[in-house]
């Protein structure tokens, strides 16, 4: 009986196996990028999530800008602002006195500066200022109360059911007076007792609140506004927006920078380290759009109540103009991917930060990114558009 002899020969063998090692570092190198892929994509949604957290910060911030602020004084005022010579931040410091209303003009709830020199800012981008008694990181900020005339004892303010809510005796505020001016307009006015703007949320009986932050006359109503724990140096709260190249991320492209929210300290003007906030990475640009029903502009000094080159924009200008506010933020997703290439637009590589006829049209390549990588770069812009509810009252 023959015995079946076929089999694999050695060369056979070799073929296979080269076949198989082949397959095998194709298969490799597709999970690679597989794996790349993925990492990217992982750290992109992670900027993403923490983006969205800071530009929530900033939404709310826009949203109530003005809120609990003045929009007169009852007497004659002097008190300080941003320190111009604040040594911790730079940008705060040179600009500083741009957006000051100090020392006796009523605050502005927003200000901001259009497409600053480049020594300023990153990229010459906007500086933006929101005034609120809200914008500082303190539990005071978070409490309001309000007190109405009471004949004839005068009684305290009102006292939440929640404790948590209330003002505690320590806290510093504001007492606002709405009311109507000589020429029948609506008015927010600030209660003082002769040249001090502010008091202590003491309602013991014979405290400076009790005697002379409380109304005087029948069916008046104060509101009072929590500003600090410890000290009042102008009459709101005050955060500054403002692009800056301090602790960049390794994964940003040349030339961008961190927006932060940095809040002035009612102690001396500054802006310290645990007031400046982070909200977002690797961000080229930022244009502020205000939006005054019949059309748009980016600078404030330009509003239809502005009559050109009369000066700044003022309260009054501001309340009866600005119907809405955004805030567009050129930034890019991840960090630098050789496998992809963002679209060119010739001639120029620009991409709009803003709208027709206000913003920019931001240059993106080598001159001002630095570095032909930059269509590695998934660039994006970020668009908030947000209501102001407290700059004016319908």
């Amino acid at each position: 009986m023959l015995k079946n002899t076929y089999g694999f020969s050695l060369l056979e063998l070799i073929v296979v196996m080269a076949i198989f090692v082949v397959v095998i570092g194709i298969t490799g190198d597709a999970f690679n990028k597989l794996l790349s892929q993925s990492h990217i994509q992982g750290r992109s949604a992670q900027g993403q999530i923490a983006g969205i957290a800071g530009l929530e910060m900033l939404r709310r911030d826009l949203m109530y800008a003005g809120y609990g602020i003045p929009w007169s004084f009852q007497n004659s005022i002097i008190y300080q602002e941003a320190a111009v010579s604040a040594a911790d931040s730079v940008i705060a410091a040179s600009l500083a006195s741009d957006y000051n209303d100090s020392p006796g003009n009523a605050p502005r709830g927003i200000v901001s500066g259009n497409s600053l020199p480049v020594t300023k800012t990153v990229n010459g981008s906007d500086y933006l200022v929101v005034k609120s008694a809200l914008v500082a990181n303190n539990s005071t900020v978070q409490k309001w109360t309000y007190i109405n005339y009471t004949s004839p004892v005068k009684t305290g303010p009102h006292i939440w059911a929640n404790n948590a809510d209330n003002l505690s005796s320590t806290d510093k505020v504001l007492v606002i007076y709405p009311t109507y001016d000589s020429a029948g307009n609506f008015d927010r006015q600030l209660i003082m007792s002769s040249g001090n703007f502010s008091t202590t949320f003491n309602i013991s009986a014979g405290s400076d609140f009790m005697n002379n932050f409380r109304p005087g006359a029948a069916y008046d109503t104060y509101y009072v506004y929590g500003i600090d724990p410890a000290t009042v140096r102008m009459p709101f709260n005050r955060a500054d927006y403002f692009i800056e190249k301090t602790n960049v991320p390794q994964r940003c492209a040349p030339n961008t920078g961190v927006l932060y929210k940095g809040i002035i300290s009612q102690t001396n003007g500054s802006i310290p380290p645990q007031n400046k906030l982070p909200l977002l990475d690797c961000v080229a640009d930022m244009q502020v759009v205000y939006d005054f029903g019949s059309g748009s502009t980016d600078d404030l000094n330009a509003l239809p109540g502005v009559t050109p080159p009369a000066g700044v924009a003022t309260v009054k200008d501001i309340r009866q103009n600005v119907r809405g506010i955004k805030v567009y933020i050129l930034t890019h997703e991840g960090g630098k991917d050789r496998s992809y290439t963002y679209p060119k637009n010739p001639p120029n590589n620009t991409i709009k930060v803003g709208e027709v006829g206000v913003g920019r049209d931001f240059p993106l390549g080598d001159a001002v990114i630095g570095t032909p990588d930059w269509q590695n770069y998934r660039w994006k812009v970020y668009v908030l558009s947000v209501e102001p509810k407290n700059l004016s009252l319908q």
